[in-house]
């Protein structure tokens, strides 16, 4: 089984739960806490993944790093992760339970890409016009910068992909010079 089918099933599992129990809200902090902790601290994440370390070890970082911080259910599943000796997946698991959870709420994932830092102005109008053109209901925008598409922007979701930027632009030119040069020449 693929490490994202794996994370997957224990994030359907685990978002079902949490449903069901009615702590959606709490989970998604815990997850979204979870995430973020395994993505800054490089040694929580190789510690997990490290065969030598004892599932005991493990259960016992985990409660002392996060108990009290998230809900007891949370660190319940983080338990029977260790137990089951998946730990390794627990980040992919938080990646996948977003998407599920994404789905669930209706949120569309957006990236933004431009030249230079965007402005939240900026940011909520792209946000504002997403919404009023009907094409998404939710936005979870995303922002990066990428000096190479020279101005512009390019905005991305779902299998979606508009580009507006200056380097497009010019590729375009360019390709278009060079088909005329090829009409002309021949």
């Amino acid at each position: 089984m693929s490490n994202y089918r794996l994370a997957e099933r224990y994030a359907k599992a685990l978002h079902q739960l949490s449903l069901e129990l009615n702590k959606s809200d709490e989970l998604r902090d815990d997850i979204y806490l979870l995430h973020t902790a395994l993505k800054g601290n490089r040694d929580l994440e190789l510690m997990l993944k490290s065969p030598i370390v004892n599932a005991g070890s493990k259960k016992n970082a985990i409660h002392a790093i996060f108990s009290g911080k998230i809900d007891e259910m949370t660190l319940k599943f983080l338990n029977l992760l260790i137990a089951k000796g998946r730990e390794i997946y627990i980040k992919d698991v938080t990646e996948a339970y977003f998407k599920i959870d994404f789905i669930h709420r209706e949120i569309t994932p957006v990236v933004l890409t431009s030249a230079v830092k965007v402005s939240k102005e900026i940011e909520e109008k792209v946000i504002s016009i997403l919404k009023e053109s009907k094409v998404v209901k939710n936005v979870n925008l995303t922002t990066k910068v990428n000096s190479d598409i020279i101005g512009g922007f390019v905005l991305s979701f779902e299998d979606k992909l508009f580009d507006a930027s200056v380097l497009r632009k010019l590729e375009l030119l360019q390709k278009q010079f060079e088909e005329n040069i090829y009409e002309k020449k021949f």
